[in-house]
């Protein structure tokens, strides 16, 4: 059992996006997931220049702006993304200067346009956008710009979020899940996490929910940041639930009291980060 004093919250989903990493390809410009926008250029797996795993995608530009996008609203819907405010990430790596972009596009408007720049190293690159009420897709768009451009993408994110939820004044816990288990032969005690559960005691609360379903789920799963004064709690994949029961009007301050589990993030394959 992990206990820790005050902080403050924040949250995140989930990558969204398939293969933002471009690791899986088909053949030729086929980026598994990823669609192409414009014809004149050309646009590769590279293995050579890459942040991370095994490949990145290559975008050179011929004259002409040329992009891969990929929509991702269909999984849960256009009407969830109405309203709601999402950040796009990525590497990026260019020798020219504003070649590489990034940016979200919702069928209404699009976010800020992210440039690279000309260092010759990967640089982080995000931009956000909060879509519209009356928005008709949520698309990621990474691209170059024309006149013989080439850029390198790599590590590609979509979440929704981040948003900072409140402050704990009243502290919290986590608690992880072990398989213990005793070797046959060595009878060595070996323990395997599996997951794990907490409690956040908010006493400041920044969000408004209304629960018009059977579910007491306030956010699905994504990465949930505690920061203490002089310690981090990183959660990669949790899921925050009401609390079944609220204590009000007596004469001491009560919290409301936020529940959560959590398991291995299929983006990170960690647990927990305490740093």
């Amino acid at each position: 059992m992990i206990n820790f004093g005050p902080a403050t919250i924040t949250w995140e989903s989930t990558n969204q996006l398939v293969n933002g990493d471009f690791e899986l390809w088909s053949s030729g410009n086929n980026a598994n997931n990823w669609a192409v926008s414009g014809t004149l250029g050309t646009i590769a797996q590279e293995n050579s220049t890459v942040y991370s795993n095994n490949y990145s995608a290559k975008i050179i530009s011929n004259n002409t702006n040329l992009r891969l996008y990929q929509n991702f609203h269909n999984a849960k819907g256009i009407s969830f993304w109405k309203n709601k405010t999402v950040q796009l990430r990525a590497k990026v790596f260019s020798s020219t200067n504003n070649a590489g972009l990034i940016y979200l596009y919702d069928g209404v408007n699009s976010s800020n346009l992210a440039f690279s720049g000309n260092n010759n190293n990967w640089q982080s690159l995000n931009t956000s956008l909060v879509i519209a009420s009356n928005a008709t897709l949520v698309s990621a768009y990474v691209a170059v710009y024309a006149n013989n451009n080439t850029a390198f993408f790599d590590h590609v994110e979509a979440v929704e979020g981040p948003y900072n939820i409140g402050k704990t004044i009243g502290g919290g816990s986590i608690e992880l899940y072990y398989h213990n288990s005793i070797g046959m032969y060595t009878k060595n005690l070996s323990s395997l996490i599996y997951g794990g559960e907490g409690v956040l005691h908010m006493f400041q609360w920044n969000n408004t929910f209304s629960f018009n379903n059977n579910s007491p789920m306030l956010y699905d799963y994504g990465k949930l940041t505690i920061a203490c004064n002089n310690i981090t709690y990183t959660i990669d994949c949790a899921k925050l639930f009401l609390a079944p029961s609220y204590s009000f009007g007596t004469f001491t301050q009560h919290p409301i009291d936020i529940h959560f589990s959590f398991k291995k993030s299929p983006d990170t394959g960690n647990y927990i980060t305490i740093s």
